[in-house]
């Protein structure tokens, strides 16, 4: 019965996730939804808590490449700082290629709960863990909002003696503001062909160089 119940969920998220690509996230309904599947809308409300959090999990199909790239940068970068400027400069690429679904999933209603969206991904599609066990990954994946995910990075910096922590707080503060702020910018007109790249870099440039203001001489 768990797996009929768990089938059903899969191929809801799938669906949604076509709706996604083919229709946007505004092109999500339940009846659009339910009819790709063979079902009625009702069942969506019976394996999901709306059809909102359908979305954020369909969504998350979308960020994979993002996903996979951040567990390069953390197996390959040892510190931490650098890490967070190279994490950034990644979120950076795939978030300007594709602003409404980066702002649903690390700015909307569900964002603080990303984590708890992220471990029912992985519940309903095992295959796709990208964590292999790693403590410090796992963390910042699954911990509060993009600004406090953010902040596990920086405060190992702070930690190591890179930066002050009161800095590290402020770095993590004003950096989630101004990729939002530039995201929030480009939601137009971002297919337009260059304005995503170009957005994409001068986003990484003033948040590199906001960080490397803070960082203590060696």
């Amino acid at each position: 019965m768990m797996e009929v119940r768990n089938d059903t969920k899969r191929r809801l998220v799938e669906a949604t996730y076509q709706v996604i690509q083919e229709k946007g996230v505004e092109g999500v309904t339940a009846r659009e939804v339910a009819k790709r599947v063979g079902v009625t809308p009702t069942v969506i409300y019976r394996h999901f808590e709306n059809l909102y959090y359908l979305t954020v999990l369909a969504s998350i199909i979308c960020i994979s490449d993002y996903l996979e790239t951040l567990k390069t940068i953390n197996d390959d970068e040892e510190n931490p700082v650098e890490k967070d400027i190279l994490g950034w400069e990644n979120f950076n690429r795939y978030a300007f290629a594709n602003p409404p679904i980066y702002e649903t999933l690390f700015w909307g209603k569900y964002n603080d709960q990303l984590e708890v969206a992220l471990f029912d991904y992985y519940k309903i599609f095992p295959e796709a863990s990208i964590h292999n066990n790693d403590a410090f990954l796992i963390s910042s994946l699954f911990s509060g909002g993009i600004e406090e995910r953010d902040f596990i990075w920086m405060r190992r910096g702070a930690n190591e003696g890179l930066l002050d922590y009161e800095d590290a707080k402020f770095l993590s503060r004003t950096n989630c503001l101004i990729a939002h702020g530039m995201l929030m910018e480009h939601m137009s007109d971002y297919t337009v062909p260059g304005v995503a790249q170009k957005a994409a870099a001068e986003c990484t440039a003033l948040i590199e160089r906001n960080i490397r203001k803070y960082l203590k001489k060696c």
